[in-house]
């Protein structure tokens, strides 16, 4: 398969993490941003300190990889272990090629962003890339109550969000807000149209749609109502809208900016925590905290930290109401964007949430 500058086996390609759960589109999408590289015997690939913006994974040659406990480790092109990137092995301080090596690399934050707009629209595909046979397609769409009477900035003011919004910039949010008359069919958001902005209903009602991309069968999710947000999914990863989203009466929408939605929504909205203070805090057994890694199982299984419990991003939304309100949750930094979005439903449906941020 040669994509750009890319000439390569997509057999090959299929058998990297996560890359093995992108379909082949996807896949070429990737390598838009990757690029295949030739170094030499006793070259340092990944050295403590520097600031690595790739995921390295290993074609052909041996490396040897040196950890925190001055432990080294010989990887080959021919082993299991070759399927995962090169830096998202436990504890690594250096990588260098022990003989002449072929390497792929992608940009990080790129594929981050493809792997997290992958597995949002597997919900469309109502399939699983793990190998069990969960349908993860929402089959009803949400009855709910219209009252006309609501006003939508006192609904929207009853979301935990505005828990951790000082009340400077919640004035300063509303002002921000553009209102948009819209009608009954109109679209408002396309399925992989690119995200500039969100919404929120004032008036009328919305209903929320996807592309069942193999069988091209359109398929409705939920009905939104007065005070509902949408569209804020593709400007915390910078992915692609994943829904389309029609009205299905008259009314009006208020719509915020991305630059205003990041400023005065999300950054408020999502919490970091250092690596040191998240680790005493799940090891404190007098609060109840959960290290919550949201990546693709395949993911997790190789480089998880201890005691984390999975569950992919594709699932979070449909296991929100199932999770404990008492409890603390930490998404890991190694899941990026992922884990951010994480972080923002988490906060949205009133859960204690944050990313934690790399080892030092």
């Amino acid at each position: 398969m040669r994509v750009g500058k890319i000439d390569i086996d997509i057999k090959q390609l299929k058998k990297l993490i996560p890359l093995n759960s992108l379909s082949q589109s996807y896949i070429k999408e990737t390598l838009q941003k990757a690029h295949i590289r030739d170094f030499p015997k006793k070259f340092k690939i990944i050295s403590k300190g520097k600031l690595n913006s790739y995921c390295i994974y290993l074609l052909s040659g041996e490396v040897e990889i040196l950890d925190s406990d001055s432990e080294i480790k010989t990887i080959s092109a021919h082993s299991n272990e070759s399927i995962h990137p090169l830096d998202q092995f436990k504890n690594v301080v250096s990588v260098t090629t022990k003989e002449p090596c072929r390497l792929l690399l992608i940009d990080t934050e790129h594929m981050e962003l493809v792997v997290t707009w992958s597995q949002e629209n597997m919900q469309l595909r109502g399939r699983s890339v793990w190998g069990n046979n969960d349908h993860y397609v929402v089959d009803s769409i949400h009855e709910q109550d219209e009252d006309d009477d609501i006003d939508w900035m006192s609904y929207l003011l009853q979301s935990h969000l505005f828990e951790k919004i000082p009340p400077a910039k919640i004035q300063q949010l509303f002002v921000s807000f553009e209102e948009v008359e819209v009608h009954k069919n109109e679209v408002i958001i396309n399925q992989n149209d690119s995200g500039d902005c969100i919404y929120v209903i004032a008036s009328g009602t919305a209903v929320i749609s996807r592309l069942y991309s193999k069988k091209k069968q359109i398929k409705k999710i939920e009905k939104l109502k007065i005070g509902d947000i949408f569209g804020e999914d593709a400007l915390i990863v910078g992915a692609k809208r994943n829904a389309t989203v029609t009205m299905s009466t008259d009314g009006i929408l208020m719509r915020l900016n991305e630059k205003d939605f990041q400023s005065l929504l999300k950054q408020p909205s999502i919490e970091f925590i250092d690596y040191q203070d998240g680790m005493e805090m799940h090891q404190d057994k007098s609060i109840k905290t959960i290290i919550l890694d949201v990546r693709l199982p395949d993911e997790f299984k190789h480089n998880a930290l201890p005691g984390s419990v999975n569950v992919p991003i594709v699932l979070l939304r449909r296991t929100l109401k199932t999770l404990s309100q008492n409890a603390t949750y930490i998404m890991p930094g190694n899941a990026g964007k992922r884990g951010e979005l994480a972080a923002f439903l988490l906060s949205e449906a009133g859960h204690n949430a944050y990313v934690l941020k790399p080892k030092k």
